[in-house]
């Protein structure tokens, strides 16, 4: 092995990260709440993360901007500006970042483990109405001992280069921050029944998101649940999402299905928009 690539590489370590977009568990970190919406005059918050590892485990606490694409992805700004044709969906994001105010930013955590998170919000006086969003985001830390020595890097030997794989996860969840009044309706269109698969499309009106669970019921709107999915969001920066959701029984050819979104934010419980889905 040539000595310029040997010592290049003598400390090459790989991090696989994993940080789901609406993920509430990854790896051994837990988040509550899931998410968290600063409306009328709330002020100040609270969030837990909980270590449910074996060991003490070491988190960075950040705030990152994120936008969803169509397809419910939910990416980094950095990342999304790479390609200029995120540049439109950029540009729609309004964040909230610079309004919130967090303690602490880094934390190691017992296994079993407790950290609080405090948030406040400083809503600024001119503040337009509309929607600002952004993500509380936890990080592992990986572990002090993670290194390689160059000689651990490097297996002489067999001319290999030795590579130490450290699995890091991370969390993110919303941060919405709402200035005026909530202004935001769905519909659900373009249903296509596909084998045991529903596929439609989101679609919301308005400057805010919408947020809830996606139900498919049987025979009428009240009938008996054959498929659900929980934690739709479509956000403000994005007019339509696509949506696919497996179906657990079967349906007779001629009966008719009931798709259901269901409010899981302002007004729990709540329809914010059906549609029923005749099959003849």
């Amino acid at each position: 092995m040539h000595t310029g690539f040997r010592s290049g590489l003598a400390a090459l370590l790989m991090l696989a990260t994993a940080t789901p977009a609406a993920a509430q568990v990854s790896g051994d970190i837990n988040i509550s709440p899931k998410r968290l919406v600063f409306d009328g005059a709330s002020r100040a918050t609270t969030v837990f993360i909980f270590n449910r590892g074996t060991a003490p485990a070491s988190y960075r606490i950040d705030l990152i901007d994120r936008a969803m694409t169509e397809d419910g992805q939910i990416q980094a700004v950095d990342e999304l500006a790479k390609n200029s044709a995120n540049a439109a969906l950029i540009a729609k994001l309004k964040s909230s970042a610079s309004m919130i105010q967090y303690t602490p930013r880094r934390v190691t955590i017992a296994p079993g483990g407790t950290q609080t998170v405090r948030l406040r919000l400083l809503r600024p006086t001119e503040l337009a109405d509309g929607e600002y969003r952004t993500t509380l985001t936890v990080s592992t830390l990986p572990p002090e001992d993670v290194g390689l020595t160059a000689e651990q890097a490097v297996q002489t030997e067999k001319d290999q280069l030795a590579v130490k794989v450290v699995s890091l996860f991370g969390v993110s969840i919303p941060v919405i921050v709402r200035q005026g009044t909530h202004d935001a309706t769905a519909t659900l269109q373009e249903p296509t029944l596909t084998g045991s698969k529903l596929r439609f499309v989101i679609t919301r009106q308005g400057t805010g998101s919408v947020y809830g669970n996606i139900e498919v019921h049987r025979d009428k709107l009240d009938g008996a649940v054959i498929g659900v999915v929980k934690g739709i969001g479509v956000y403000g920066e994005i007019d339509r999402r696509e949506m696919e959701i497996p179906l657990d029984a079967a349906v007779a050819v001629d009966a008719p299905l009931f798709l259901v979104y269901r409010d899981d934010d302002a007004e729990p419980g709540k329809i914010i928009a059906s549609e029923r889905i005749a099959r003849k």
